[in-house]
């Protein structure tokens, strides 16, 4: 995770924050921990952050701010929309809940989307909501999609494949699982929106 385009003392925060939550999980994980971690002392990092939760959460929307970034690479990218929306699931939901997933605390994190940062949480999934529905107008646009015959918006097919993954993500037991179920998903829901190439 990086923390640009901030103050270096948040950005080592976050930084050390991240690393010491994967360690031991952010309620074992005490603010002289991450003090420690970042090279400081306590009374300095709450100079900076009044609490765990404070720092989760910024921690939280670094890495938001980093998937702002790749999804907006992928959706000024070439290739077509099943090839772009796969791209966008794999940065947007399966590296992330690989990477969380590989942390022995992944149950306590993954509990606290809802606990300390649910409004981030659907941040983060409006993003690909946003990001996938940017490809299927480029790509109605450009002629090689339509979504006329299907009865149904961009926004709400990327609506239906957030929705698909969160259901998927209480049923897969591994990342790769998880991949391979959401790509089949979004085949399943692309595919047939393709403009068939004389």
């Amino acid at each position: 995770m990086q923390a640009k385009d901030r103050d270096p003392k948040a950005a080592a925060i976050i930084e050390a924050a991240f690393r010491t939550f994967f360690q031991y999980g952010v309620k074992r994980a005490t603010m002289d921990d991450i003090a420690r971690a970042a090279g400081m002392s306590r009374p300095a990092l709450y100079l900076v952050y009044k609490n765990k939760a404070d720092i989760f959460r910024a921690c939280v929307l670094s890495m938001t701010e980093d998937l702002r970034e790749k999804l907006a690479a992928i959706t000024d990218a070439t290739g077509d929309a099943e090839e772009r929306i796969m791209a966008v699931a794999r940065t947007g939901i399966v590296e992330p809940h690989e990477t969380i997933g590989a942390s022995a605390h992944a149950e306590e994190l993954f509990a606290l989307k809802s606990e300390i940062g649910a409004d981030l949480f659907r941040d983060w999934m409006k993003l690909i909501e946003t990001a996938i529905t940017q490809i299927l107008e480029q790509e109605e646009a450009a002629g090689r999609v339509t979504l006329e015959a299907a009865g149904v918006s961009a926004a709400e097919i990327a609506g239906l494949i957030t929705d698909g993954a969160e259901g998927f993500k209480l049923r897969m037991t591994s990342a790769e699982e998880l991949a391979r179920r959401l790509e089949a998903f979004i085949r399943l829901m692309i595919g047939p929106l393709a403009v068939p190439t004389a």
